[in-house]
């Protein structure tokens, strides 16, 4: 007896020669500029579809690390041709139509169009334009088949043909292109043989998800339709004569004046014979249809619901912090794949125009789309520098390769991007700023001062409350910016300085160690001039150092009058109202001497000076 492997349902036929899915098929319905245009114009999830991932990859833009005269001669390259803006839109339009390319125009000294373009012969002020086109104004016309050329299988040559609504026009003649002046993108990518086939190098976003974008559409649309039927009216009345004339304008005019009646004074006037009704229609269930529509659009788009709808994530539990993070992944990965290669080509051409080169060791790095909350940044860095702490308390690591390591992190991750060249210049100044400062043995203590010399301290260990400060070296930088801001009632140049600690309860001065000399706070980073109590004027800054430092002392027993810890230099003390929107915060380097210990004294305000 012949037994099948496996299972056929006789009454559908499943299984067998018959089976009802054997006449499927795919295939691709082709589609002009036209239609892909009404897509993203006539509706508002088409148009952001195509915009949200384009404004994500490039909303943030990159950083360098590089030293700074090189960074502001490439900033300013991308300021005068508009970098940002055109791999924006030709990313945009890519997706929408499938195919788009930034165009390279340079000095005719260099060649002709259709000639490779020699990035070694440029000179400065060569490069022309930056332009943004599509297809099928710009096609293929001729494939590298040289399987020797690391090119190959890539386009060798453009043709570019002016095209209107309806085909070629006279704007122009066509003009061929080399490869080395066209910067392509791609919306979706063809497979091989179909770009060959076709000339052309990508798909749009929309030839994918049309059905269910549509579906989307359709569902709304049958909802919004239903809503006109939420409540009918009905009224069962005698009909007889309807089938003459005069009949029929007897029922109009009844209902004409029942209908007016109704919303005049909200009576209805019904006869004898008739019936009044009000029927409703239950939308139990059209919400959660609507969901699945908006959900499975969100996956064929591949944007999160949360981002794509704007809506709060669902569920008790639910923060939607898990899916952004992952488009956030996906995002990264495509500015990776799609623009980093476009503007490492479009660098090389920006620096030989302006006559400069990218210095060895110089990269740039994408920033990231994730925003920490200042809680996050503050845990973060706190953990971390306990990590380098924790190694450097081990000796495992010497001080030099480790501090190197560390530069080099925070350099990487985008905290301190200039934060190399800072350490540069500081080891370059090293010897001006290392001064030291010892009391002489038989020199006699102010009593006038709050200030207990660390060698008084030594006589008597006790706890006592604590205040822990740093004098700013480089203060007449900071009082002249002040100044250039029109900052009124400056401090005295040399009582500026940093809280790290104010303890009003006793502290083990010996229980607390030590920290590093000198503190170097480099230019750049988060600043802000805010106004404190008493009407002080600060300039709020970041540093991790300053930040462990005040950690490691509350640890230590150390008391904190506030809830958290954020460092700041106080400029000034202006009675009555100052507009402080106007004024631009200091972005300077910061240098930090030594820690100094004191008892706290609540009237210490009185000691500080004006300018």
């Amino acid at each position: 007896m012949l037994v099948n492997d496996g299972l056929a349902n006789v009454v559908a036929n499943l299984g067998t020669a018959k089976d009802k899915a054997s006449a499927t098929t795919w295939f691709v319905r082709p589609h002009t500029p036209e239609e892909f245009e009404r897509m993203y114009r006539s509706g508002w999830l088409g148009r952001k579809i195509i915009d949200i991932p384009v404004d994500d990859m490039t909303r943030r833009w990159r950083g360098w690390s590089a030293d700074n005269q090189f960074m502001e001669a490439i900033e300013a390259q991308e300021k005068r041709f508009g970098v940002r803006a055109r791999m924006t839109a030709a990313k945009r339009w890519g997706r929408l139509y499938g195919s788009s390319a930034i165009i390279v125009g340079a000095n005719p000294r260099l060649g002709e169009p259709s000639e490779p373009l020699d990035i070694g012969r440029m000179q400065k002020g060569d490069l022309a334009y930056l332009h943004v086109d599509i297809s099928p104004r710009l096609l293929i016309s001729e494939w590298e088949a040289d399987i020797a050329s690391p090119l190959f299988g890539q386009p060798r040559l453009y043709t570019y043909n002016p095209v209107v609504r309806g085909g070629l026009s006279g704007l122009g003649t066509s003009v061929k292109i080399h490869a080395s002046r066209v910067i392509p993108f791609a919306g979706a990518p063809l497979p091989p043989m179909h770009a060959m086939a076709t000339n052309d190098w990508g798909d749009s976003i929309f030839t994918a998800i049309e059905d269910t974008l549509n579906t989307s559409g359709t569902v709304s649309a049958v909802i919004a339709s239903l809503l006109h039927e939420a409540k009918i009216d009905a009224i069962k009345t005698n009909l007889e004569g309807i089938g003459t004339k005069e009949g029929e304008a007897r029922i109009i005019q009844r209902f004409q004046l029942a209908s007016m009646l109704k919303s005049i004074n909200n009576t209805l006037l019904l006869g004898s014979d008739e019936d009044y009704q009000q029927r409703t229609y239950n939308f139990a269930g059209l919400s959660d249809i609507h969901i699945r529509a908006m959900q499975e659009i969100s996956g064929a788009a591949d944007i999160p619901v949360t981002r794509l709808l704007g809506q709060a994530p669902a569920g008790l539990q639910s923060t939607g912090e898990s899916d952004l993070r992952n488009y956030y992944d996906a995002i990264s990965a495509k500015q990776e794949t799609d623009l980093r290669p476009a503007l490492e080509r479009l660098d090389a051409i920006l620096c030989a125009d302006a006559g400069i080169e990218i210095p060895d060791g110089a990269f740039f790095h994408f920033h990231s789309l994730w925003q920490e909350t200042a809680t996050q940044k503050a845990e973060n860095a706190f953990k971390r520098a306990q990590a380098v702490k924790l190694l450097k308390e081990t000796d495992l690591i010497p001080g030099e390769v480790l501090s190197e390591a560390v530069v080099s992190q925070l350099v990487d991750d985008g905290t301190y991007p200039s934060l190399d060249e800072a350490m540069k210049a500081y080891k370059e100044t090293r010897g001006e700023l290392e001064t030291v400062t010892e009391l002489p043995d038989d020199e006699d203590e102010d009593d006038s001062t709050n200030v207990i010399p660390f060698r008084q301290a030594a006589q008597d260990a006790a706890p006592r409350s604590l205040y822990v400060s740093r004098k700013v070296t480089n203060a007449a930088e900071i009082i002249a910016w002040a100044r250039g801001q029109g900052i009124p009632n400056l401090t005295a140049t040399g009582d500026l300085h940093v809280t790290v600690m104010y303890s009003r309860d006793p502290v083990d001065w010996f229980g607390v160690g030590t920290a590093e000399e000198r503190i170097l706070v480099p230019r750049g980073g988060p600043r802000m001039v805010d106004r404190f109590d008493g009407g002080a004027i600060v300039l709020c800054f970041s540093d991790w150092s300053l930040r462990w430092r005040h950690e490691s002392l509350r640890e230590a027993g150390a008391s904190w009058d506030h809830d958290e810890f954020t460092p700041h230099i106080t400029v000034a003390k202006v009675e009555g109202d100052f507009d402080l929107s106007k004024v631009e915060p200091y972005q300077g380097k910061i240098v930090l001497g030594p820690e100094t210990f004191a008892e706290v004294d609540d009237d210490w305000q009185s000691g500080v000076a004006a300018e």
